[in-house]
């Protein structure tokens, strides 16, 4: 069995950074309000000339912005860490579904220094595609990039962030990459894979979509005649995306 291979180590990855950063502001929130209710709020406002009051309400209010960046932070954190192990699991089974003339990368860090990851690059012979994993349920529809969930015949709640933008953009980041070390010709393209939901009407997406692991190794393996297949070239690809030293087997 081809392992799942990743740029990023398990314990560096995005979920776990923003959880960490969560918990600090929290703590310092803590710490904020725990020192605010030490204090002696009537000697305070003594020194200060201004009413016990007021400076309750003031001490009361020091805590809420940290509060609130951290708190936010740790609901982020959920969300990533739910996108990080569907990566893990997509990554997997394609894995073990694709030729052995693939190669898949989980949570692709790109050069571009910022701090979201590639969730599935997959290169192969004709080149490489950048997968959005998706684990939603129900029927999903697409208007112009922007994505909804049907929630009843009449009523569609939209989905957090457009996987069809993300794709494209991941796209862009790898491409970059790639010409970087000198793969200028070799195509890169994004394709959002949904592992539950039912798709609708999913026409005006600027990327293809598919709806299951399944039908995403048949979209993958489908022939280009405008490339060569070699199975030298794609490792070669995936190891100029992440070369030897960064090349870590996934968790």
């Amino acid at each position: 069995m081809k392992e799942t291979l990743g740029s990023t180590p398990p314990t560096r990855r995005q979920w776990r950074r923003v959880l960490r950063r969560g918990l600090f502001w929290t703590t310092f929130g803590l710490g904020a309000a725990a020192l605010a209710y030490a204090l002696d709020q009537r000697a305070l406002a003594s020194a200060i000339g201004l009413s016990p009051v007021v400076v309750g309400v003031v001490l009361g209010l020091v805590p809420l912005p940290a509060f609130g960046v951290g708190l936010r932070a740790l609901a982020r954190a959920l969300r990533l860490r739910d996108a990080s192990e569907l990566a893990d699991a997509v990554g997997l089974q394609l894995a073990e579904r694709l030729p052995g003339d693939y190669v898949v990368l989980a949570h692709y860090a790109p050069r571009d220094d910022a701090e979201a990851e590639v969730p599935v690059v997959v290169v192969g012979p004709a080149g490489i595609i950048v997968v959005e994993p998706r684990s939603e349920g129900g029927e999903v529809i697409c208007y112009q990039d922007q994505w909804y969930r049907r929630t009843s015949r009449t009523r569609s709640r939209a989905l957090y962030g457009s996987p069809s933008q993300r794709a494209r953009g991941n796209a862009a980041r790898v491409r970059s990459d790639i010409a970087t070390d000198g793969f200028l010709n070799t195509p890169v393209e994004g394709v959002i894979v949904f592992t539950r939901a039912k798709i609708g009407d999913v026409s005006s997406s600027s990327v293809p979509v598919v709806a299951s692991v399944d039908a995403a190794v048949g979209y993958l393996t489908r022939a280009d005649p405008r490339v060569a297949t070699s199975a030298d070239r794609a490792r070669a690809l995936a190891d100029a995306l992440v070369g030897p030293v960064r090349l870590a087997v996934a968790s």
